[in-house]
């Protein structure tokens, strides 16, 4: 049994009760972590850059749907996408409102499709992850008055027209064999982002990235680059040449 087996009994039980949610001990451990030091590290960081100050931190302030725990007004969880959105623009050139399609593997609890859309994009998303983890996602979605999102499975990603993927710290939690799946998919998008922990249970995935390189490198411009705010892990940003 892999950690993601062991956890997801366990944030089950805790949905059960919707009071507060996102503080429930397992579920903020896995999707929802609030340590104060590093919600402002990730704020500091994005702050230097005056479009994220001016254009896209006002527009995400975090609600109190799921009581996540903030630090001038905003969670873990949308400090580091705000973070992500900025390695994104920095190393690709892109805003999350240059694609007609994305995909979010691991989609955590939903938030990651709100930023989405409170900064203007319209095109498709889909979440490919756990049915608990959709049922939480579509929960906080319908909280937020958003149309919902595509819930679907990794066989089923199939995009359409500029796309991307992403897969921030889920990918390299997977096993062999769904990641397996995804390298069959990574061919279909533009452009593909992946954070990566070096090491997870035991999983060598320095490794497995360096290797995933070398494949992919026929079809796309492959880069990894050291995570600027988060030690031991890195960014695996691809672009179809």
């Amino acid at each position: 049994m892999n950690f993601w087996e062991r956890i997801l009994v366990e944030i089950e039980s805790e949905f059960k009760n919707k009071e507060r949610f996102l503080q429930h001990k397992h579920i903020s451990v896995t999707i929802c972590p609030s340590q104060k030091e590093n919600t402002l590290n990730h704020l500091n960081h994005v702050r230097k850059k005056e479009y994220f100050l001016n254009e896209v931190l006002p527009k995400v302030r975090d609600s109190r749907v799921g009581e996540p725990i903030l630090t001038e007004g905003y969670s873990q969880v949308t400090a580091q996408h705000c973070h992500y959105l900025q390695m994104m623009m920095e190393n690709l050139d892109l805003k999350i409102t240059d694609f007609d399609h994305i995909s979010d593997i691991g989609g955590g609890y939903g938030n990651f499709y709100r930023i989405a859309r409170l900064l203007g994009y319209k095109g498709n998303f889909d979440i490919a992850d756990f049915p608990i983890m959709h049922e939480i996602q579509e929960y906080y979605i319908k909280q937020h008055n958003l149309d919902l999102p595509n819930f679907i499975g990794l066989r089923d990603l199939n995009p359409i027209s500029k796309s991307i993927l992403f897969g921030f710290c889920s990918i390299d939690e997977m096993p062999l064999s769904d990641r397996s799946i995804l390298e069959k998919k990574y061919y279909l998008y533009d452009h593909v982002m992946i954070l990566y922990q070096n090491k997870f249970d035991g999983f060598d995935n320095i490794e497995y990235f360096k290797n995933l390189k070398e494949r992919m490198s026929k079809d796309f411009t492959v880069n990894l680059i050291q995570a600027p705010l988060r030690a031991g892990s890195a960014f695996f940003m691809a672009s179809k040449i």
